[in-house]
């Protein structure tokens, strides 16, 4: 019975609520990073094997690099370039790619790491 009145008492004081707006002094450009941030999560990566078996639409290629410049500074890593590959998929229309080839080098960095990729839109529902 507690459960049932506070259920009730929860959904009325949010219906109450359903008019009521926020505003804020947030910039649009936060927003922005946000709203390219949620619709980056939904980017997959695939092997070539997998995408070889998806009905898909070849978008570009993308690449995504980083250069430790101290060592202060974190060291590049496959993860760290894996997101802005998917900022960069999502940039091109995307929902998926495959990477093609990472590589270090020390090109006057303490720590360098590139990775080349192709960017898809997967149309068959099944990411």
């Amino acid at each position: 019975m507690k459960t049932w009145k506070l259920s009730f008492l929860s959904l009325l004081l949010l219906s109450a609520c359903s008019n009521f707006t926020f505003r804020t002094h947030i910039s649009p450009e936060i927003g922005d990073v946000a709203a390219r941030s949620i619709a980056a999560s939904d980017v997959r990566e695939f092997s070539v094997e997998e995408i070889s078996r998806r009905e898909k639409e070849f978008l570009g290629e993308i690449r995504s690099s980083y250069c430790q410049a101290g060592l202060s500074k974190p060291s590049p890593s496959r993860s760290l370039l894996a997101t802005d590959l998917r900022y960069k998929t999502v940039g091109l229309g995307g929902n998926g790619y495959t990477v093609m080839e990472c590589f270090d080098s020390n090109a006057g960095c303490n720590a360098y790491l590139e990775c080349r990729a192709l960017a898809y839109t997967v149309r068959d529902g099944s990411l």
